[in-house]
């Protein structure tokens, strides 16, 4: 099992609260942490092994990740207006109201009939726009399960409930009482009830993903459609090699071989420590596909802020690549690495 690798972190603070915003992945899956003052409060795990068959795949993949890490982040740290909020209501007085209020048989009656006037008004408002979108009034008026799903599909894009059961089914949250099946939430996504990219966020756990066999090397030459060999050159070329705080680390793939390539980052550890995340790679960049005598580059640092935990002493640890011809694993890049806490 390979471990999570964080790629993206973000930070925030609002309302004194100290917000941070970890996304981390592993192969083609990726999860999506929020963490405030220190403690989990949100998090989404996401699998995308079917892109990695496609062209683009990694691409596509970068592109997810990288949205739903936004998605979350302005989530908690974007403080938008409430259009539902209390209504002020300014009181305009006109020469027949004060006339009738001066007249001392009739004040308190004005009074009444004004509060009563106010009270209608805030009732119809927070029937409009809070009670009967509540799951309190859905409960209330509607008994049938049939029709309360019916209503409940008519106003989804007012209140997100279908949305949010889903996610909760997705994570087996949902109790049995709700009576919603994976079915209905394939059905609402395939209808648009629920938006696509909403959908994103919980269909994948409703599919069981097989992880990609790949062929061990000494299989792939054997076989008649690779007798092209597979050749690439890393740089450096030293197995051992060393990261600095202050400085980025690159290792460069240059494709030799008379067809594409694909390198990606399978895992990495740290000796006598569980927290690997120290290792990250700039832009996100942990995989990519090389063309005949094309060269690209990982760039890899240490994150600042998990270096400053670390006590003083010298750290080791290994990385290694799946270099993949035709979807099938052909070799292993691996680079034993250490670095110094001073």
């Amino acid at each position: 099992m390979h471990p999570f690798i964080i790629i993206l972190t973000d930070t925030c603070d609002i309302n004194s609260a100290h917000y941070v915003f970890h996304t981390s992945i592993n192969a083609f899956h990726y999860r999506t942490e929020v963490f405030k003052d220190t403690v989990l409060i949100d998090a989404i795990e996401i699998n995308c092994t079917e892109l990695e068959k496609q062209q683009e795949g990694e691409y596509l993949f970068l592109e997810k990740y990288k949205q739903t890490h936004k998605e979350m982040r302005e989530k908690y740290c974007y403080i938008s207006e409430n259009k539902n909020s209390p209504l002020v209501v300014e009181a305009t007085e006109n020469k027949d109201n004060i006339d009738l209020i001066e007249k001392p048989i009739n004040k308190s009656l004005v009074k009444m009939l004004i509060f009563i006037t106010i009270g209608i008004f805030i009732l119809f408002l927070l029937y409009q726009n809070f009670f009967r979108y509540s799951e309190l009034y859905v409960d209330t008026f509607f008994s049938n399960q049939k029709e309360k799903i019916s209503y409940l599909k008519k106003i989804e894009p007012e209140t997100h409930i279908l949305e949010n059961k889903c996610k909760l089914l997705s994570k087996n949250r949902l109790g049995k009482e709700d009576n919603i099946t994976v079915k209905n939430c394939t059905d609402w996504c395939n209808k648009g009830i629920i938006s696509k990219n909403k959908c994103e966020l919980f269909l994948a756990y409703f599919s069981l993903q097989k992880e990609s066999v790949y062929m061990p090397a000494q299989q792939i030459n054997k076989s008649s459609d690779n007798n092209a060999s597979t050749k690439y050159i890393v740089f450096p070329e030293e197995e051992t090699i060393e990261f600095m705080a202050s400085k980025t680390f690159h290792i460069k793939v240059h494709n030799i071989s008379s067809h594409e390539i694909f390198i990606q980052l399978k895992g990495i550890t740290l000796d006598k420590s569980p927290y690997e995340e120290i290792v990250q790679f700039k832009d996100a960049i942990t995989s990519f596909r090389l063309n005949e005598n094309e060269e690209k580059v990982f760039s890899i640092f240490l994150e600042s802020s998990y270096y400053k935990q670390f006590i003083s002493r010298k750290y080791t640890g290994t990385i290694w690549f799946d270099v993949i011809y035709k979807n099938k694993k052909v070799n292993t890049i691996k680079k034993i690495f250490y670095f110094m806490v001073k």
